[in-house]
């Protein structure tokens, strides 16, 4: 499991045919906001395409277990965390994972 605690993209290698969890669960609002979880897949950016429904379970959560096809072997697929508070205007953060499949 990889904790999501740095700035900027992160980068992991994994086997096709594995699962692969993320944890965002240390994220904390500045002014003490409830934080909203949704985690997708960015097909656009990676060179595996697949939906969200075929690789990630429990999307709106602070965790999400990643499903690797074996269909991925040798490409990248894109994780992006988006992060939003209670607030009006709400405050957005992303960090975007690349996940590299051996």
């Amino acid at each position: 499991m990889f904790l999501l605690m740095q700035e900027g993209d992160i980068a992991v290698e994994i086997e096709s045919g594995q699962s692969i969890e993320f944890d965002a669960s240390c994220s904390t609002d500045p002014d003490g906001d409830n934080l909203y979880y949704e985690w997708f897949i960015y097909p656009e950016a990676g060179t595996f395409e697949a939906t969200d429904k075929e690789m990630l379970n429990y999307y709106n959560k602070p965790r999400v277990s990643v499903s690797i096809h074996n269909k991925a072997k040798d490409k990248s697929i894109h994780l992006i965390l988006k992060l939003k508070d209670q607030n009006e205007p709400s405050l957005i953060s992303y960090r975007r994972i690349i996940i590299n499949v051996n």
